[in-house]
């Protein structure tokens, strides 16, 4: 081997080396390529298995939250029913109607649709409520009623709301009881009004019967009070008392009475007759006007 052939070698191999240096392990086989095509479909494999996990733990996060939600409205109503057990007992001893009422309302808000026999309980415990309350409300306006008239025995007015609450109360006992009782407070001067709103009281929400003989017991002593005669004939019309109205109403044109409010008496008879009666008593009533100016016209004379 010359100088020129063992140079050329040399220059071979270390151009070899150098290529070798060059690329860093290049790998001019193409063995490399192969290489990286299974690294990529490997990582393609980790992404689409990444993938299905996060969708596993979307699924799971939903179903969690779904499962922590029904923890939370389950909660939510165990401590209105909490509320219910404690407050409500005591808005029923303090009769604080309005806040015992917010307080079922509340409760039954959390209680869904489907629990049917949960949300039917507490409907009964509403009911009930409400019947309670009604025994305080009566109980609380008795007491109420009592100190009312105690302490103002000589008010007239307080007496007549005093019959007002036992007639809508149905009290009807206390309520005549209670007339008696004001007529001995009260100065004589007040007597007739009283007796007179409360005979109205008896003839529209108590006993018809006892109403109209507290009324005609009232105009036998005070026959000239013709606001207590037409009162008497208007509530009996409001009876559907036809008849007993028409006889209230001749009964004031008997009376003595000056012109102005005779003229009116007959007026409302007429107006009556024209209304409820027949041609035969509207001419009746007219023939009556007539003999009665006749007779105060010859008085005058």
């Amino acid at each position: 081997m010359n100088e020129d052939d063992s140079y050329d070698s040399k220059t071979e191999k270390d151009k070899i080396s150098f290529l070798k240096i060059e690329t860093n392990g290049f790998d001019w086989s193409g063995q490399i390529l192969d290489t990286q095509k299974e690294e990529d479909e490997d990582s393609d494999d980790d992404e689409i298995e990444n993938a299905k996990e996060q969708k596993s733990v979307k699924k799971l996060s939903k179903y969690e939250k779904s499962l922590k939600g029904k923890a939370e409205e389950k909660r939510t109503r165990e401590l209105e029913l909490e509320r219910l057990d404690d407050e409500l007992p005591l808005a029923i001893l303090n009769a604080e109607t309005e806040k015992a009422r917010a307080v079922a309302s509340r409760a039954l808000a959390t209680i869904p649709p489907t629990k049917e026999e949960d949300r039917l309980a507490l409907w009964n415990v509403s009911l009930r409520l409400e019947v309670i309350f009604s025994k305080f409300i009566l109980q609380e306006a008795d007491d109420l009623i009592k100190k009312m008239v105690k302490k103002h025995s000589q008010n007239r007015e307080v007496w007549i709301k005093a019959f007002l609450y036992c007639f809508k109360a149905n009290e009807l006992t206390e309520a005549r009881n209670m007339l008696d009782r004001s007529l001995l407070s009260l100065p004589k001067a007040d007597h007739v009004e009283v007796i007179n709103r409360f005979a109205q009281l008896e003839l529209k929400q108590g006993d018809v019967e006892r109403g109209k003989t507290v009324f005609e017991t009232l105009l036998n002593n005070f026959p000239k009070r013709l606001d207590i005669w037409n009162v008497y004939a208007d509530l009996l019309l409001k009876q559907n008392d036809i008849e007993g109205s028409r006889i209230v109403l001749e009964r004031i044109t008997g009376l003595k009475l000056k012109l102005k409010p005779m003229r009116n008496a007959f007026k409302k008879l007429l107006e009556f007759e024209k209304k409820y009666g027949t041609p035969k008593r509207v001419e009746a009533v007219k023939a009556k006007v007539e003999e009665y100016v006749t007779a105060a016209l010859a008085e005058e004379n």
